[in-house]
């Protein structure tokens, strides 16, 4: 369903094992999610702040950081939960042995790109452009996600750098073809959506 974007349908399934497992906080993560992304903000923005009063998880700090941004609502409580996260992740993986790794260390830096980006995100929210760019352009270095790529396109396109920015939608595009919202900015710019990347000098 959510990938189908048919956020509506996600809560009613939701509530009978969200009360027959209450401290299932993943699961509350996804209904407060699907509420505000089908428009029901105070509600999900009334949720992101209990659950977030209950748990002190990263990954799921962040999914509610990253919801709350990518839908406007409550910018400053999903800044503080981004920071938390961030915070949080870069401890973790400071304490990281190279020599006794495991797969739970792997799959922390994936984390910690999600983390960086859902923070840059945040800032990007609150038009404040100098760390959103720091945190995305860290995340996309470390990761080299589509989402991220976008990310950054708007950042450097809010800034005024709009070659930097095409640069960023066509190699979102380049790590994934199904990006629509990439695709959507380069066609916005008169260029096409897929095909090889032209390189642009910053101006």
């Amino acid at each position: 369903l959510a990938r189908a974007k048919k956020y509506g349908d996600i809560p009613p399934l939701l509530e009978r094992p969200i009360s027959a497992a209450p401290q299932r906080y993943d699961l509350q993560v996804v209904h407060a999610t699907a509420l505000l992304r089908s428009g029901q903000k105070t509600q999900g923005l009334a949720e992101a702040r209990q659950i977030s009063a209950h748990t002190s998880d990263p990954g799921l700090l962040n999914d509610l950081a990253y919801a709350l941004s990518d839908t406007d609502a409550g910018l400053d409580l999903a800044h503080d939960l981004a920071v938390k996260s961030v915070e949080e992740i870069e401890h973790d993986s400071a304490q990281i042995d190279l020599d006794g790794m495991q797969p739970k260390d792997l799959n922390n830096v994936n984390l910690l790109a999600a983390a960086w980006d859902t923070l840059g995100w945040a800032y990007y929210k609150q038009n404040n452009l100098a760390p959103a760019e720091r945190y995305v352009a860290a995340a996309w270095s470390l990761s080299q996600r589509s989402e991220v790529g976008a990310h950054l396109g708007h950042i450097y396109d809010r800034a005024g750098r709009h070659a930097d920015a095409i640069l960023s939608w066509q190699l979102a595009v380049a790590a994934d073809s199904g990006n629509d919202d990439a695709r959507q900015q380069l066609r916005k710019a008169g260029l096409p959506d897929t095909g090889p990347i032209q390189l642009h000098e910053s101006g």
